[in-house]
């Protein structure tokens, strides 16, 4: 329907041209109805003659798509935000279908309720948890402790203003 109103107003554009030959308003309206009407007729036989002549027919296999989905993390929900963001703030799906990134798989998390069976064997093991910063402390609660560090920073800026070299602590470039 909006191609054949984009018509009808290409009809009515070309009629208002000064080269034209004048027609009545009448006879405008009609030609842009008559426009708009054949438009709407070819793209309906088009629709329902044409593409079914093209069409193959579904080849159905035995295998579920819950086997493939397990082996494969990119799959129709995890690759499609609407369907992620369903799963998380309407379904409330627990865990919620995280969308897949190329690389992150192993962050999904399995929930058939939402279509998602992928399972990684890295997700299990994360090497990211035991990193942390050779230069921070850490306190009893686990937290990097910022204030040993800018008490230390501080210290030995100190000692560089009673004349140590406050550098010395560096390495040389």
């Amino acid at each position: 329907i909006p191609i054949g109103l984009l018509l009808a107003c290409i009809v009515l554009k070309y009629h208002s041209q000064e080269r034209v030959a004048r027609f009545s308003d009448s006879q405008i309206l009609c030609t842009m109805f008559t426009a708009f009407v054949v438009h709407i007729i070819m793209h309906w036989f088009v629709l329902f003659w044409l593409v079914p002549l093209t069409a193959r027919d579904h080849e159905h296999t035995p295998i579920p798509y819950s086997d493939i989905s397990r082996k494969v993390p990119c799959s129709w929900f995890s690759a499609n935000p609407v369907h992620c963001l369903r799963s998380r703030y309407i379904k409330h799906h627990e865990p919620p279908c995280d969308f897949y990134f190329l690389g992150k798989e192993h962050l999904l998390k399995p929930n058939p309720e939402a279509g998602i069976y992928f399972q990684s064997a890295a997700a299990a093991v994360s090497p990211r948890h035991n990193l942390r910063s050779p230069r921070h402390e850490q306190d009893v609660s686990g937290t990097k402790s910022f204030a040993n560090w800018w008490s230390s920073a501080r210290n030995r800026t100190a000692s560089g203003a009673s004349g140590e070299s406050a550098a010395s602590d560096r390495p040389h470039a």
